[in-house]
């Protein structure tokens, strides 16, 4: 197994501790799982069809620099952390917070492979990566 398929893993491990509990339906958890489901869906409307839970960009995708894309180069990563951060704020048990970690660690890791293969493919990568942060607009 590729290093790409146990960054997926971990990351859906870390997700599966944070976002499946006997509680997983209460109100407070849209403060977060809405701003992040805007992200997460606004990034996917725009890769249509160049979308791929491995960190390597498809064959046939273009770098999409604007929109969200414009402020951010991991929206969908963003918009998972945010849900994850705003459920871990009203639910602090030990499942949650592992997974947090897990899931943060592996997204990390997985941010810069991606980079890594992003900057292979596309030669106008690392100006877009100065222009823009990974995860937090003008932050990170």
């Amino acid at each position: 197994m590729g290093k790409t398929k146990i960054f997926v893993i971990i990351q859906l491990l870390g997700m599966l501790l944070v976002f499946i509990n006997e509680d997983n339906y209460r109100l407070e958890y849209l403060y977060g799982d809405i701003p992040g489901a805007f992200l997460i869906f606004g990034a996917l409307f725009q890769l249509r069809g160049q979308i791929t839970p491995m960190p390597e960009p498809l064959p046939h995708g273009k770098l999409i620099q604007n929109g969200v894309y414009a402020y951010i180069r991991h929206p969908i990563y963003s918009g998972i952390l945010i849900s994850a951060i705003g459920r871990i704020s009203f639910d602090q048990n030990f499942y949650s917070i592992l997974g947090l970690a897990i899931l943060s660690m592996a997204l990390y890791f997985k941010v810069n492979l991606e980079e890594s293969f992003l900057l292979r493919q596309f030669p106008e990568y690392r100006d877009y990566m100065r222009r823009t942060k990974s995860l937090i607009p003008f932050i990170f």
